[in-house]
């Protein structure tokens, strides 16, 4: 999830085929490795595409700071 909305899509794979070619731990950098490549794409987006989980912020119902 590329862009952190919690859903793996096709537009995660696009921004990421972009920044290919990168050195650096970038979101784009998905396994880690310091490097955006092709692997990256490969091994662990593409598969993913469809999938994703929404969480609801425990912090949703916290008391409001009054300053």
């Amino acid at each position: 999830d590329f862009n952190g909305d919690g859903q793996v899509q096709n537009t995660d794979r696009l921004e990421v085929e972009i920044l290919r070619g990168i050195n650096g731990y970038d979101n784009a950098d998905i396994d880690g490795n310091g490097e955006v490549q092709n692997t990256d794409l490969i091994n662990s987006l593409i598969p993913n595409i469809g999938k994703g989980e929404q969480f609801m912020s425990r912090q949703l119902h916290a008391k409001r700071r009054i300053d």
